[in-house]
């Protein structure tokens, strides 16, 4: 109990520099401890984006942080919207792919891991290779709602890429 109360106290602390919007090096460091034992605490990841923000710290090193969070805790939606908000800045969405490939991994039918695969395909207009690529979480559960819903989207996208095509000729 006594360690839940020590991180009740540096919640209020974090919060109230949200509040005074001071996006330091200590804010940082203090949101960064309190999310391993907070992680779906909205604060502790605002106060992480805003950090990146000020320059205080580089989408690259939090790319880096939150990975290592997220492999613990692949269903944590913070932590795939800071992802998206890091990986709009740097673009590279290649590691991203390989991220979401190891939290499918861990568990094919994540709801946040496939709607992030959907945002990364709509970066990247991968859609034929991500035909491919959504055939093997079928194969391996033809009852898999979200692997059938996320080829069904992808389907689409590419119907209409083709349709754009044909328009143009």
């Amino acid at each position: 109990v006594k360690g839940d109360m020590i991180d009740f106290e540096l919640a209020k602390e974090l919060y109230r520099l949200l509040q005074n919007e001071e996006y330091t090096e200590y804010s940082n460091l203090l949101a960064e401890k309190l999310i391993p034992v907070l992680e779906s605490n909205y604060n502790c990841w605002l106060m992480k984006k805003m950090c990146v923000k000020a320059g205080v710290t580089t989408p690259e090193y939090e790319l880096k942080f939150s990975r290592k969070i997220l492999i613990g805790k692949v269903k944590n939606f913070q932590i795939w919207e800071f992802r998206r908000f890091l990986t709009e800045i740097t673009k590279n969405y290649e590691d991203e792919y390989e991220l979401v490939e190891e939290a499918l991994a861990i568990e094919y039918k994540n709801y946040h891991a496939w709607s992030y695969r959907i945002w990364l395909v709509k970066q990247t207009k991968n859609w034929k290779e991500e035909i491919k690529n959504v055939e093997k979480y079928i194969i391996k559960d033809e009852c898999n709602n979200s692997a059938w819903s996320y080829r069904f989207f992808v389907v689409n996208e590419l119907a209409k890429e083709v349709d754009k095509e044909e328009r143009k000729k």
